[in-house]
């Protein structure tokens, strides 16, 4: 049976619902990390030292380093959630950004428009452009540097609105790890304030682990980055999308 599969059992088995279900989460879930000898940061600290600096010569490398930072810190993020972008064509790596909630290719594309002009057609870029690079790479690092929230998903008539420790009476516990989404469901859960159950494994009705092989996976993964970002209409729109892609 495939994981896809066993998630469809515990959600059917907990009475959620695609109408009625909602996710409950904190922002400043995992953050993504991945060591680069030369880090994003670094990148974009050598292209404000150049831009900064002035001439032709420097307002290129400002914008060759600009161009890498972004790179680096698209790489960083892909290897953060669980893949290998060595493994992924460059325009993917944009999609995939894209399909999960990170970013726009139109970001991306606009400062690679600009290095193409200088390494293709050999025109110099002009101080708004360089500085446009310089401006988006750095608006991108610090959106980037943001991480995967966990979260519970329950119907909304069952949830309790104070401290409990099962905020739904039937719930998906949602948790990012290093290796995936480790998911536990919990069923006829107690009306408890927090600290008062015991024992929950005895409301534990099944588990799993969804890895990034999963098809799954990029479906938790969106609404992980939303749950951080604490968008309601993409939280909304994530936890729906998580139900079509399950029937």
């Amino acid at each position: 049976m495939s994981t896809s599969q066993e998630l469809r059992d515990l959600i059917q088995m907990l009475g959620l619902k695609k109408d009625e279900v909602v996710a409950d989460g904190e922002p400043g879930g995992r953050i993504l990390n991945h060591q680069f000898d030369v880090s994003p940061e670094e990148f974009l600290l050598q292209a404000e030292r150049d831009f900064e600096a002035g001439g032709n010569s420097r307002r290129l490398n400002s914008l060759t380093n600009s161009k890498r930072a972004i790179e680096a810190q698209v790489d960083k993020i892909i290897f953060g959630v669980g893949y290998d972008p060595r493994t992924i064509a460059v325009r993917r790596k944009w999609e995939l950004l894209k399909e999960i909630g990170f970013i726009t290719p139109r970001i991306l594309m606009r400062v690679n428009d600009s290095r193409n002009k200088l390494e293709h057609r050999y025109e110099s870029p002009s101080d708004a452009e360089v500085e446009d690079a310089l401006d988006l790479a750095t608006l991108f690092i610090e959106c980037g540097n943001r991480g995967v929230g966990s979260f519970l998903l329950g119907n909304r008539d069952e949830y309790r609105d104070g401290d409990f420790d099962f905020p739904f009476k039937n719930e998906l516990c949602v948790q990012f790890m290093d290796n995936g989404f480790l998911i536990w469901a919990f069923r006829n859960t107690p009306n408890a304030p927090f600290g008062q159950v015991s024992n929950r494994r005895e409301y534990n009705v099944g588990e799993l682990l969804i890895g990034p092989e999963e098809p799954i996976y990029k479906d938790l993964l969106r609404l992980g980055v939303a749950v951080d970002r604490e968008i309601p209409d993409k939280i909304e729109a994530a936890a729906h999308k998580l139900f079509d892609s399950l029937r």
